[in-house]
C-alpha cells in the first residue's frame, strides 16, 4: 500500500519545522512563511495600507454640535470640547457663557443653549 509522505519545512520567520499543511499552497510560487506568520505579517501589512490611506485622505468624523462630517485635523484639540467638536463650534462652546439672543425653538427653548448646554446669559 502507497503511504503519503508529509514533508517537513522550516518557516522563515518563526524557524520552526511545521508539517506542509502548514503553509499555504500556491501553483505559482512557495511561500516561506507558515501560516500563522503569514497571517501576521499581512494584519501589518493592511493596517500600514489603511494609516497611509487615512492620512492622504484624513479621517472624517461627526461632530458633535453641527453633526457635520469634518476632517479629523480641523476638530478642537484642546478645552472641555477636544476632539469631540470641529474649531468652529468649539469657539460657540467657549463663548456661550457670553449674553447671548435667545433663538426659541418651537418646544419654547433656546436653540444655543439646547446644542451648547443651559445658560444664565440668554436674553430675549
Amino acid at each position: 500500500m502507497y503511504m503519503l509522505q508529509e514533508s517537513w519545512r522550516e518557516c522563515a520567520t518563526c524557524k520552526i519545522n511545521l508539517p506542509r499543511s502548514a503553509y499555504y499552497t500556491d501553483a505559482r510560487h512557495k511561500y516561506p512563511h507558515c501560516k500563522a506568520c503569514e497571517n501576521k505579517r499581512l494584519a501589518l501589512y493592511r493596517a500600514k495600507k489603511v494609516n497611509e490611506h487615512q492620512k492622504l485622505t484624513g479621517v472624517y468624523k461627526e461632530c458633535e454640535a453641527c453633526h457635520k462630517f469634518i476632517p479629523g485635523s480641523r476638530f478642537a484639540t484642546t478645552g472641555i470640547a477636544a476632539s469631540l467638536v470641529c474649531r468652529p463650534c468649539a469657539k460657540l462652546i467657549l463663548h456661550h457663557r457670553e449674553p447671548h439672543t435667545r433663538v426659541t425653538l418651537p418646544s419654547g427653548e433656546c436653540e444655543k443653549c439646547s446644542i451648547y448646554g443651559p445658560s444664565n446669559n440668554c436674553y430675549l
